[in-house]
């Protein structure tokens, strides 16, 4: 779903671009990376504070998502992309910490762990 450009790699537009909903996770397109999972410490306090996460399991909902991260810190928002047809989920999505640290301590502790049957990067 990102697409590399040197060391960094760059969300898909709809996440970058317009406004509206889907606006809510702007971060001008590039985003250091982890293994897959995301995290932008030199944008504002928003995109410092938000993870890409990838592999998600097809079956995964926002509420499995806010279980397993829950013990990180107080989450502000997630946002699981689902297909505009058929809202099938793409296994992609984002979750946004009210702190940095958070969003970092647990992409440190989440990334490439088993979720729903799926790695999580």
């Amino acid at each position: 779903m990102l697409q590399t450009y040197g060391n960094s790699y760059q969300y898909p537009p709809e996440f970058t671009q317009g406004s509206g909903t889907n606006n809510a996770y702007n971060t001008q397109g590039m985003v250091n990376s982890i293994n897959g999972m995301a995290l932008n410490p030199q944008g504002g306090s928003d995109e410092a504070c938000t993870l890409f996460l990838g592999d998600l399991s097809v079956y995964c909902t926002e509420k499995d998502i806010r279980k397993l991260f829950r013990p990180f810190g107080v989450i502000e928002a997630i946002r699981v992309k689902r297909g505009s047809s058929n809202k099938t989920n793409l296994s992609y999505g984002f979750i946004k910490f009210s702190t940095k640290e958070s969003a970092e301590q647990a992409m440190n502790q989440l990334n490439g762990v088993m979720f729903l049957g799926r790695t999580i990067r």
